[in-house]
């Protein structure tokens, strides 16, 4: 957001739309460079399938509005990932949340964790 807090700014207003236009999420990048997922890919070739519980960020799925990259590329590095009830609801501990709300955020944190160990990952 920063080329929109600095967007008046007669300094920073070109840097922060630069930077701005400049950052990715590691998932977006690796889905739109086939290339380099190939290499991801072949480097994962041959090694045993490890299942694991994912749970994608909340800045990721509601902020930046991306889902199923980063699933996607884990399965690509030979990733099975177990299901996941409930993966678009909070961990509880974004940001000073489990500072602020400390009751909730333990109750959204043990509902994650459950969510997270049903589907028995390694």
């Amino acid at each position: 957001d920063y080329h929109e807090v600095l967007a008046r700014d007669p300094l920073y207003a070109k840097k922060s739309n630069k930077i701005s236009n400049l950052c990715v999420d590691l998932g977006e990048l690796l889905g739109r460079d086939a290339a380099l997922l190939g290499q991801l890919t072949q480097l994962a070739e041959g090694a045993p399938t490890r299942r694991l519980a994912y749970h994608p960020p909340c800045s990721l799925q509601h902020g930046q509005q991306s889902r199923g990259q980063a699933e996607r590329v884990l399965a690509s590095c030979g990733v099975a990932l177990t299901p996941v009830a409930d993966s678009h609801l909070c961990c509880g501990s974004a940001g000073t949340y489990s500072l602020l709300q400390p009751v909730l955020s333990e109750q959204l944190r043990q509902n994650k964790l459950q969510a997270l160990q049903a589907g028995a990952p390694e």
